[in-house]
């Protein structure tokens, strides 16, 4: 998008990135899945009946919350190592810290960044 027309204009980034809020928020508290690879490239724009919404894709490094023997909370959840490609990774990752919901927290600011500025 950003490569065709610029940009993309303020009100527009600002719908997308409170439904990128709401998937992940929705994702973590119901699906109790940190998806891990938050990224730009891994939203899709859908469309049905005129109206537009995105869908997260891409789940080859998530963590299934409920099956890992720890807690099934996505806000105590802290794991260690690295699970991201190194552009993606939180700031916790790259310190070899704890971390938990940061990592797809960090990819969705990475994301509204990349609508608001159009590069990252």
């Amino acid at each position: 998008f950003n490569k065709i027309i610029g940009k993309v204009p303020e009100l527009v980034a600002i719908y997308y990135t409170s439904r990128m809020l709401e998937h992940i928020d929705t994702l973590h508290r119901e699906g109790k899945v940190l998806h891990n690879d938050v990224k730009a490239d891994n939203w899709v724009i859908t469309s049905s009946a005129g109206k537009f919404d995105l869908m997260l894709v891409d789940f080859g490094r998530s963590v299934d919350l409920e099956r890992t023997g720890g807690t099934s909370d996505p806000i105590r959840s802290q794991f260690k190592g690295n699970v991201a490609a190194e552009d993606t990774e939180c700031v916790a990752m790259r310190e070899s810290r704890p971390w938990g919901i940061d990592q797809d927290l960090f990819g969705l600011c990475s994301s509204a960044h990349l609508l608001l500025f159009g590069s990252h």
